[in-house]
């Protein structure tokens, strides 16, 4: 498991490798001055203090995705300029999101502890997340739209997390 995601990951990267000082092939003939790749890891990339048991592919596949982007982005980083837009490789790292893999969680939660959701979803978030908020699909969409942004040209191998706090603490 850790390496099919991590294998994908090279995989895309290794399509960007540059083969002129400028430009980056990103394909069969494709060459490229501009070219952004937002990976979407989660904060576990960056939690490594707050690693816990029975997760531990999972942990080890995001720690492989956040350093894959680093060293990716160091690769590329020369390729193109700012007027051109360059290469950027990010990851986002969210922590607790409001989808449908965190809904059972919720659930179970909820049925636990005999209370609302809303009480169910705050229980959940007061153990890592200081905000008390899920993030939402959307709200790390526009940061992944803003990533790809030409003026994010100089922002690059950085690990964003989205977390509420989480790994401030």
């Amino acid at each position: 498991m850790i390496r099919s995601k991590i294998d994908q990951v090279a995989h895309a990267s290794d399509g960007a490798r540059p083969y002129q000082p400028s430009m980056a092939r990103v394909g069969v003939g494709i060459w490229v001055e501009f070219l952004r790749l937002v990976r979407c890891g989660a904060v576990r990339c960056l939690a490594w203090r707050q690693a816990r048991p029975l997760i531990r592919f999972y942990v080890s596949a995001k720690f492989g995705l956040a350093g894959l982007s680093k060293v990716a982005a160091l690769e590329y980083a020369a390729i193109g300029s700012a007027e051109s837009g360059g290469v950027t490789i990010n990851c986002i790292c969210p922590g607790w999101v409001d989808t449908a893999l965190v809904a059972p969680q919720i659930a179970e939660r909820r049925e636990v502890l005999g209370v609302s959701t809303e009480a169910a979803i705050d229980a959940m978030l007061a153990e890592k997340q200081p905000s008390h908020r899920l993030s939402s699909p959307a709200e790390i969409a526009r940061l992944a739209v803003w990533l790809c942004a030409p003026e994010a040209h100089n922002i690059t191998g950085t690990a964003i997390p989205v977390d509420g706090g989480w790994t401030a603490q």
